[in-house]
C-alpha cells in the first residue's frame, strides 16, 4: 500500500486481530524504509512472507513515491510476492476509474487478484481466504509389507514367495532366527503388530505348527491398532497334507501344495491392496 491507504490499513489490520489472525508487518516501517534508501528492503519483505498465508495489498489510484530506476513500492511487494508462490489477495475502490490512472500503474490495478468492491465486503472475504484449510501435504505412501511366517523346514518356500511378493511392489519380512527364545517372540508380536500383511506357510513342516501359529496369530493381530489388510495360509508342497482344521473371517487359504504358480498369491494380493 502507499501511505495515503493508512487508515484502510489500520482497519483492516484491526478487524483481522479480532479475528485471530496475525498481520505482518505491524507496521508501515518497510514503505519509509524503501523511500529512504535502504537496499536490503526486498530481502526484508521475502523474509516476512516466509511466515504468512497471504498476501494482501491495498491499491488507490495512486503510484506513491518511487526510488530512481526502481518501481513503486506496490509494484514491489507484488513482484516479491509473486516469486515466493504465496496467495494474492488485493483491493481497490470500485469507483475508481482506470482510465484516469497512469499506465504503469493501471495494469497492477486491473490484475486477476484485484476485487474491485466494497471495503467491508474486502474484509469479509480476507478472512473467508483465511480460514480456508491448508491442502495438506501427501503422505509418502509406504510399500506393503507382509510377514512371512514359516518354519525352519519351509525356508526354500519362504524365500520363494518373497520373490513373487516383490514383483508386485510388495516387500517379505523374514522371521528372526535366533537361539534366544525370548528375541523370536518379541520379534513375532512386532511383526504380527507392525506388517500389512500376513501369510503363514504350511508347506513340509508339521499340522501342529501351523495351527499354532495361526491361533497365536490371531490373538496377536487381534490387539493391533490399525487392522490387518490381509491374512492367509499358503499351502505349499506336499499335496498329501492333513487340514488344520482352523479358519475365522477374512483369513485366505491358498492352495499350491502342486507348487508355487503366477496366480498363486492372486487372492492375497488383491486382498492387501483393497486393505
Amino acid at each position: 500500500m502507499t501511505d495515503d491507504l493508512e487508515v484502510q490499513r489500520d482497519r483492516v489490520h484491526r478487524y483481522l486481530d479480532q479475528e485471530g489472525f496475525r498481520v505482518i508487518p505491524a507496521e508501515t516501517s518497510n514503505y519509509f524504509s524503501y523511500l529512504g534508501g535502504n537496499t536490503n528492503v526486498r530481502e526484508t519483505i521475502a523474509n516476512d512472507l516466509k511466515n504468512c498465508k497471504l498476501f494482501v495489498q491495498l491499491l488507490s489510484g495512486l503510484r506513491g513515491k518511487c526510488r530512481p530506476d526502481l518501481p513503486s513500492f506496490p509494484a514491489l511487494q507484488y513482484d516479491i510476492a509473486l516469486s515466493t508462490g504465496l496467495p494474492v489477495l488485493q483491493w481497490r475502490d470500485p469507483d475508481l476509474k482506470l482510465e484516469t490512472v497512469e499506465p504503469g500503474h493501471r495494469s497492477l490495478l486491473a490484475g486477476d487478484t484485484v476485487l474491485p468492491i466494497g471495503f467491508e465486503e474486502f474484509k469479509q472475504e480476507l478472512v473467508i481466504r483465511l480460514r480456508v484449510p491448508d491442502k495438506k501435504i501427501k503422505p509418502v505412501v509406504n510399500p506393503n509389507l507382509v510377514y512371512l511366517n514359516a518354519s525352519s523346514e519351509d525356508l526354500s518356500l519362504e524365500e520363494s514367495i518373497g520373490t513373487q511378493l516383490k514383483k508386485h511392489e510388495i516387500y517379505p519380512v523374514f522371521p528372526l532366527r535366533s537361539n534366544d527364545p525370548k528375541q523370536i517372540q518379541e520379534d513375532l508380536e512386532l511383526s504380527l503388530s507392525e506388517c500389512d500383511g500376513v501369510i503363514i506357510v504350511y508347506g513340509p513342516t508339521t499340522q501342529a505348527w501351523a495351527r499354532a501359529q495361526i491361533l497365536r496369530s490371531r490373538r496377536i493381530i487381534g490387539q493391533r491398532e490399525q487392522p490387518l489388510k490381509a491374512l492367509a495360509v499358503y499351502e505349499g508342497p506336499p499335496e498329501d497334507k492333513q487340514p488344520l482344521g482352523v479358519e475365522f473371517p477374512g483369513m485366505l487359504i491358498l492352495n499350491c501344495r502342486q507348487g508355487l504358480h503366477d496366480n498363486g498369491l492372486i487372492a492375497f494380493i488383491a486382498a492387501l491392496q483393497a486393505g
